[in-house]
């Protein structure tokens, strides 16, 4: 049939095939063929080209089995096409495939929508044009506004220059009179006063500073200061401190030609700025306050030695008198007083200790013996000291040692009669603060470092008056003005701060609720074993 349609036509129909299939292969259009299943039967160059994908690698795969208006090509880029597809038949009209020719659009899109943006971007132009026309007569007409309101403006502001310059005449005598005032109280104080830029140089002093240091009073900077006060203080090395931290910083017992000073440094700061535009330095003679502490502290010594040997007396005569006269003395009352001067004696010899601690530890005349201390032992002996105590009140003491803690951990670095007397004040006071359920003492390894806990069921300190611990004659009651006479002089947690500080480590409150108890800790340095 075929043959003689060619024959009726003249036309070669297979000279035909090959000319379309040369058009194919050779034309810029996409061109491509699936079987029913989806698969590729036939590519043509410039497809195998946009695509990136080798023949091989299509032929008899399903890529591109559906056909979409972006196509991915094997790189990951994206080409727009417009396909139209027909459907391959056989010769009794049966549909063996799908036959699609592409173009690839991706340019002509591209231009399309830049002409839609260029024409929206017109539009956009066209209409500031015409909103910048009517701000523009606007304007023309505001400003003819405001030439008309121009002169009558000008006659207010002259009547508001006179005003204005009356009131800052005024205002410059009322601060010259109050800059005087100023210079005159802080030339009054009776400390030094130096006001420093950034760079060292100062600004103002006071006359206090120059009596201070007997100096002369021009072209002063720290650098100058330095030099008047010599190798005593590294005044440069602490400015340069102030200025990079931003905070004060005070530097005492300064020994000065013959003098004691104490130098305070501050920066001045400015709500605009965040680095300090300046330092402030005050400079204060303490020398008679030197002299009259040192002279407080020695007869304090002295007084607290003379008082010891008396009291010794009395103590001795008065157990002698317990222990031998009461029983051959009718009077009933008799045995009461022995007792009253007995114990009010020992009471009176362990306040004098206690002052002379006291006084010996903040003049540094006590020495520590820093051995290899086994804290267990030193806990257990305090608790067989003071079971007895415990017991009366019906109140348990005991301690718990730590399970993950190793032997060596519970050696420290200490004096071992100063933690003795250290854990006899802090279970003593807890003995004393607690009616019911009892005492404990817990270990426990901090880093380097070990950490003794002394927990019990007490009373508890209030909030307000926890900032009152471990300060020198003070005792944490309700009222700062009363004191309890039956709770000694308050220097017992004042006396573990300071012991406890000279051997390395450090002591305070952990906790504490008031009705259920209170938790006060200490640490000591961990002997190293190496």
């Amino acid at each position: 049939m075929v043959n003689n349609l060619d024959e009726k036509l003249g036309i070669d129909f297979k000279v035909l095939e090959k000319g379309l299939t040369d058009i194919l292969e050779n034309v810029d259009l996409l061109a491509i063929a699936h079987n029913l299943e989806g698969k590729v039967v036939y590519i043509n160059p410039y497809f195998l080209r946009l695509s990136g994908y080798d023949k091989d690698e299509i032929l008899g795969s399903d890529l591109y089995s559906g056909l979409e208006p972006k196509l991915q090509t094997k790189s990951g880029a994206v080409v727009e096409v417009y396909w139209s597809s027909m459907s391959l038949k056989n010769d009794e009209g049966s549909s063996v495939g799908l036959f699609s020719v592409g173009i690839d659009v991706t340019v002509r899109n591209t231009i399309q929508r830049l002409l839609e943006q260029s024409e929206r971007t017109l539009k956009d132009r066209a209409t500031q044009l015409e909103d910048k026309n009517k701000y523009l007569e606007d304007s023309r007409r505001a400003m003819f506004n405001l030439l008309d309101d121009a002169k009558a403006l000008e006659e207010e502001l002259q009547r508001e220059k006179s005003s204005v310059e009356k009131i800052i005449g005024e205002r410059t005598h009322e601060l010259k009179e109050e800059q005087a005032r100023l210079l005159a109280s802080i030339n009054s104080v009776p400390k030094g006063l130096i006001i420093a830029n950034n760079e060292g140089k100062i600004l103002f002093t006071n006359k206090t500073v120059i009596s201070i240091l007997n100096a002369d009073s021009r072209l002063w900077t720290i650098e100058g200061v330095q030099r008047y006060l010599g190798e005593s203080v590294n005044i440069l090395e602490e400015y340069k401190k102030v200025h990079e931290s931003g905070s004060p910083l005070k530097i005492s017992n300064i020994l000065f030609k013959t003098r004691y000073l104490e130098i305070y440094m501050s920066p001045i700061l400015s709500n605009s700025v965040q680095n300090p535009i300046g330092i402030v330095v005050l400079i204060d003679d303490v020398t008679e306050a030197k002299v009259l502490e040192r002279s407080k502290d020695e007869f304090f010594t002295i007084a607290s030695h003379e008082l010891r040997t008396p009291l010794t007396v009395i103590k001795g005569n008065s157990q002698l008198l317990k222990d031998k006269y009461v029983s051959l003395v009718s009077e009933s009352n008799f045995e009461e007083i022995v007792n009253d001067i007995h114990d009010s004696s020992v009471r009176l010899i362990e306040m004098v200790n206690e002052f002379l601690t006291t006084s010996s530890l903040e003049q540094g005349k006590i020495e520590f013996k820093k051995d290899k201390v086994d804290i267990i032992s030193v806990i257990k002996n305090v608790i067989d000291e003071l079971e007895i105590t415990a017991h009366a009140k019906n109140l348990y003491l005991k301690y718990s040692a730590s399970k993950t803690a190793k032997s060596e951990d519970y050696n420290v670095s200490a004096d071992m009669n100063r933690v003795h007397e250290v854990l006899i004040n802090l279970i003593s006071n807890a003995i004393s603060f607690t009616t019911t359920g009892g005492i404990e003492i817990k270990t426990m390894k901090v880093k380097d470092m070990l950490k003794v806990e002394v927990i019990d069921t007490g009373k508890g300190i209030s909030e307000k008056n926890q900032s009152l611990l471990f300060r020198k004659f003070q005792q944490a009651n309700e009222s700062l003005l009363i004191r309890d006479s039956k709770r000694g002089t308050g220097l017992g947690l004042y006396i573990s701060k300071l012991l406890i500080e000279g051997m390395g480590g450090q002591i305070g409150l952990e906790s504490s609720v008031e009705e259920k108890g209170s938790v006060f800790y200490f640490t000591l340095p961990i002997k190293n074993t190496a």
